[in-house]
């Protein structure tokens, strides 16, 4: 009922007790909300109407937007001011109409009610459903009160309430909330006083040829802009002009040939249109109760004209992306994917567990960069694009993109004052991810230098497998090297100056490392003390997989059924019918343990707890109630052709993820994680007659039982 109550602990005035202050209502925030194009209004002729006319005026494209946001605000308001009265009206005059003896009057003037009520329906199931984040439901009955609901719980766990600063005073008025969280993001994006130096990167490889630069500075055609325009989301959240993606594919015919100008405008003279490139910055919490500002994370959203040119530039690299960047990156390259890392993180922790022999340690650091994105010294990145032989034409394009941006934070949906920021890049923006893998490929660059100079060893598992120095999955780091103080001190010295040049710093606090079992504890103390960190005993995870683990599988990955359960008792049931249930069991339960099942072949008990878990929910709508199976569980996993629901049955479904590593295996022997499974467990045969090790890992022994399960039908 009072869902922005806060309970104050107030100081003791005249007593040796402390008051409590209960404020039951939040404190009144009059700011101005953006605007935002409505996806219900795309169903009316005179928003079209509207589009066309204010298409006619204006020199350019971000005028004759603004045009049609000043027109479209007053006719939306008079729309829709009167139409929940409206329905009401309609309601009440169908149940007069039912008392009325039939005649064709009647029976018409019925059929246009129901047909209008049908209408204000849609549009209030609409106007829901872009606010509520839902994208998953693409059909089914109407869930408005569904996405009624997701909304507000939505906007109150993002709310912002109340704050600390840095010295934990409570900060609660509107304006002095916004003037903190303003000034912590100037902070946050305001380039460091020292001047990065690009000098180690002298001999940084020159990997982009001639023909490579050609094809990414060509001016993009009318048909590349316009699949830009419609591979981007249509409706992730606006930018500041609060045109999303929908309306541009709506109203293409009318407004892409303009449209398409202005954007090879911009490739033609490398000159940002000005507006384009204004950006709201939405705070999203990274912790279920955040308290100060940097417990929440900043997602950039972009206006939609500017994606469009960011993603045909993100679409041309992502091809030469794997010849770009190290082996050791798996993010946005090529046939990579992030169980490559996860595969041989596994294997160097299983080794470490079973490591006895004396005199041969090692060790694996596991780095939390801290606010990766935000820290990009942009002169860097220049120096970095251009020792990998970037023409200077596409890196004046990269230029415009990350230096004319203008932000401004979304506090509880109203902009605060805007800022200029001096470095860098944006989470949300879809360049963004393939410029950081360019720069931390320097990370790379540094390290394998070092093994080369014999600064650094890596780790060999064993006189198969070949030396691992570290991997890299974006900005997470994992480095390997040899359990010394000389190769701690090395590895050191090349993070500082990683750090120097990019301006990227290690989360000493949520930073460990791991050390092989037979370890000395004066050796591991020696380390540990020299980077700053604790060793790790029982760490959570590593890219959401469990790096420590005992002998049962199932304790180890009973956090998928808390999860599930935890899931499953959220929803409000009552809201959905079994159809609606289908669609959300099918959309989010059944994707939970995806990510997991996909390296990792889990025992029985943990499926079969699932598929339990899976059917109780849509049979009684909740955990914690029993209700009557009105059918077999085979009939709700068969296929909806015979007459099933197509829910899965998630051992077969485990069995084909896990099936798809042995692919892999098969057809991309050269891949290093393969090469790692080779030498530990297969190095004098070939895959298909290999089989499972006495100390074999979890992550073997699964590949090998879903091969041997697949063997029959496939091989």
């Amino acid at each position: 009922m009072f869902s922005e109550a806060i309970l104050f602990h107030e100081l003791p005035l005249e007593s040796d007790h402390s008051p409590l202050r209960l404020q039951l209502f939040g404190i009144k925030d009059n700011r101005p909300r953006p605007f935002r194009f409505d996806e219900r209004w795309l169903n009316k002729e005179e928003c079209e109407e509207i589009i066309n006319r204010n298409w006619e005026n204006g020199s350019n494209c971000a005028e004759k937007l603004a045009n049609c946001e000043n027109e479209l605000r007053s006719w939306a308001r008079q729309v829709y001011k009167d139409q929940n009265q409206r329905a009401l009206d309609i309601q009440k005059r169908l149940t007069e109409l039912l008392e009325l003896d039939r005649d064709e009057g009647i029976v018409q003037e019925e059929k246009d009610l129901m047909a209008e009520l049908a209408a204000i329906w849609k549009d209030e199931e609409l106007f829901w459903s872009q606010r509520s984040g839902v994208n998953w439901i693409h059909h089914g009955d109407q869930n408005t009160k569904f996405f009624h609901t997701s909304t507000v719980q939505r906007n109150h766990r993002n709310k912002i309430i109340t704050l600390k600063d840095d010295l934990n005073n409570v900060i609660n008025k509107p304006e002095e909330i916004s003037d903190h969280v303003t000034d912590y993001y100037k902070s946050l994006f305001t380039c460091s006083s020292q001047a990065p130096d690009p000098s180690i990167l002298h001999d940084f490889p020159k990997l982009v040829t001639e023909d490579m630069n050609q094809k990414l500075c060509s001016l993009p055609s009318t048909e590349e802009i316009k699949a830009a325009v419609f591979d981007l989301g249509p409706r992730k959240s606006p930018g500041p002009d609060g045109f999303a993606g929908l309306f541009f594919r709506r109203f293409w015919g009318k407004i892409g040939e303009e449209f398409c100008k202005e954007v090879q405008d911009f490739f033609n003279s490398s000159m940002m249109p000005h507006g384009w490139n204004n950006t709201h910055i939405a705070l999203i919490p990274k912790v279920l109760a955040p308290e100060k500002i940097s417990q929440f994370r900043p997602i950039s959203c972009c206006n939609f004209r500017y994606k469009v040119i960011s993603k045909i530039m993100a679409s041309r690299l992502k091809l030469w992306n794997p010849g770009l960047v190290s082996e050791m990156q798996a993010a946005f390259t090529g046939d990579r994917l992030i169980q490559d890392n996860i595969i041989m993180v596994h294997e160097v922790l299983h080794h470490f567990k079973n490591r006895r022999k004396s005199g041969n340690w090692d060790m694996m650091l596991k780095l939390d960069m801290r606010k990766a994105y935000d820290l990009v010294e942009w002169d860097c990145l220049e120096a970095i694009l251009q020792a990998y032989g970037f023409d200077h034409i596409w890196r004046g394009w990269v230029n415009q993109c990350i230096r004319t941006v203008t932000f401004s934070i979304l506090l509880n949906g109203s902009p605060t004052e805007s800022f200029t920021p001096s470095r860098g890049i944006r989470q949300g923006d879809p360049l963004s991810p393939f410029l950081f893998i360019l720069l931390s490929n320097a990370l790379s660059f540094l390290i394998d230098k070092g093994v080369q100079k014999g600064d650094i060893q890596g780790i060999k598992l064993n006189r198969n497998c070949p030396v691992v120095s570290h991997c890299l999955f974006a900005d997470d780091t994992v480095i390997f090297g040899k359990a010394s103080m000389r190769e701690a001190s090395q590895i050191m010295n090349i993070l500082n100056q990683y750090g120097s040049v990019t301006g990227q710093e290690i989360n000493v606090a949520k930073s460990s490392v791991f050390f092989s079992k037979n370890t000395p504890e004066a050796i591991k103390d020696l380390i540990t003390t020299h980077f700053g960190f604790p060793p790790t005993i029982c760490h959570d995870k590593y890219l959401g997989v469990p790096t420590e683990w005992g002998k049962s599988k199932k304790e180890t990955f009973s956090f998928l059924i808390e999860r599930m359960e935890k899931r499953a008792d959220s929803w409000k049931s009552l809201l959905l019918s079994p159809g609606g249930k289908e669609i959300l069991l099918k959309a989010v339960l059944q994707a939970i343990s995806t990510f997991i099942m996909s390296t990792f072949l889990l025992p029985l008990s943990i499926t079969n707890k699932m598929d339990s878990i899976l059917r109780r929910f849509f049979w009684a709508g909740s955990m914690k109630k029993r209700s009557i199976h009105w059918c077999k569980a085979r009939v709700l996993e068969d296929p909806k052709q015979v007459g099933g629901l197509g829910f899965r049955n998630f051992h077969l479904f485990n069995l084909a993820l896990v099936g798809k590593q042995v692919w892999r295996m098969l057809t991309n022997p050269d891949a290093l994680w393969v090469k790692l499974l080779k030498g530990l467990y297969f190095p004098d045969r070939d895959f298909l007659s290999s089989r499972k090790g006495r100390c074999g890992s979890w992550i073997w022994n699964g590949i090998c039982d879903t091969k041997e399960a697949l063997k029959p039908d496939i091989f």
